[in-house]
């Protein structure tokens, strides 16, 4: 069992400081066009991350953190490449599923394939 995404993102030690590296900054200025920029100029932005609301941008900021072993541009891509074939399964899911009002579709079986 892993850590846990408190300790994996930083936020148990509130007195420590993780700026963003140039990875995750590029994400957060462009992401939600730009609602979180403004994180990047804060050291602890990481303590803000479980009560920002969004756990797409938070997954993100810790796919991209060196402390996960993003140390580069290309691991970078490859990360984000491989998040964006798993949303477009997940999507790809959804869409074949039979059209509902959003609740529970009921009777449904799915099996892994």
């Amino acid at each position: 069992m892993g850590l846990g995404i408190p300790v994996a993102l930083g936020i148990d030690q509130p007195m420590k400081a993780h700026p963003m590296n140039d990875y995750q900054a590029a994400v957060a200025l462009r992401y939600g066009g730009g609602e979180f920029a403004h994180l990047i100029a804060d050291a602890q932005w990481r303590q803000h991350l479980p009560e920002c609301g969004d756990t797409l941008f938070a997954f993100l900021m810790l796919e991209l953190s060196a402390e996960e072993g993003c140390a580069s541009r290309h691991e970078a891509l490859r990360r984000l490449r491989m998040a964006a074939v798993d949303l477009l399964s997940a999507v790809d899911a959804i869409t074949q599923l039979p059209a509902s009002d959003g609740l529970p579709v009921s009777g449904t079986t799915f099996t892994s394939q």
